[in-house]
């Protein structure tokens, strides 16, 4: 998968101008946004404008842009290439957008907290406790959609399926393993810690977003029909040494 996933953003690249430009765009904007963010920070200027951690901060609208562009551009894929698995993630990244925005998984974690049914423990606080079950109960329905989307699966889902875990993987670390290590090692205290949280957030929501131009714009040939001939040929080695055995 590996390999045909090097061979697909390199033939991409050198032929699909809309990937080849949202890569250097989205890619080069965004590190130009963390940097200037860190910059600020480092600063001490007012975190309205230009804070990694501030919500209402340019680099966070900047990043809730780049999710309703995948959101998008998943659909353009669907569209275009007629498999399940761009609705699942459409749906996955709307959710994110709308956890960023509306900062759902906060009100549920605040909410356990002042109604007590959240105790802190290993030191997490109760918040912390209550948010995390927030994700959990959104959780069951994207599990779902999951589950309809790989039961009509096609040769070539698991593999973009899997790259887009990787992202989502990445954003899920930095907002939750690396976001209980600030709040353990100082909050406010520990700045270089928050930007590695904050900025890595920004980056895997880029990559995504040049992820979901590659295979929404991509020449449906080089992943899915490649895919096909890779699994059929599998199948049939797997037949081979049965028989011979």
């Amino acid at each position: 998968m590996r390999s045909g996933l090097t061979k697909l953003i390199r033939d991409e690249y050198a032929e699909n101008p809309l990937f080849s430009t949202a890569a250097k765009v989205v890619l080069g904007a965004t590190l130009l946004v963390i940097i200037v963010a860190i910059i600020w920070e480092s600063m001490g200027l007012p975190p309205q404008l230009m804070s990694l951690y501030n919500e209402e901060s340019l680099p966070n609208r900047f990043a809730q842009g780049l999710m309703i562009l995948s959101v998008f551009m998943f659909l353009v894929g669907y569209a275009r290439h007629n498999t399940r698995a761009f609705l699942a993630l459409a749906f996955l990244y709307a959710f994110v957008w709308f956890d960023d925005t509306m900062m759902y998984h906060e009100h549920v974690g605040a909410f356990l907290d002042s109604h007590g049914l959240v105790q802190a423990r290993g030191g997490m606080r109760a918040q912390d406790i209550g948010e995390l079950i927030g994700w959990g109960l959104a959780a069951i329905p994207m599990a779902l959609v999951f589950l309809w989307a790989w039961m009509g699966r096609r040769a070539g889902d698991f593999g973009m399926l899997v790259v887009f875990g990787c992202c989502f993987g990445l954003l899920v670390f930095c907002g939750v393993v690396v976001d209980m290590l600030h709040i353990a090692m100082g909050g406010a205290e520990a700045m270089d810690i928050g930007w590695i949280e904050d900025g890595g957030e920004i980056f895997s929501v880029a990559l995504a977003c040049v992820f979901s131009v590659l295979f929404s714009t991509m020449k449906t040939e080089r992943w899915f029909v490649a895919s096909a001939r890779a699994a059929a040929q599998h199948t049939h080695q797997d037949t081979r040494h049965a028989l011979s055995f």
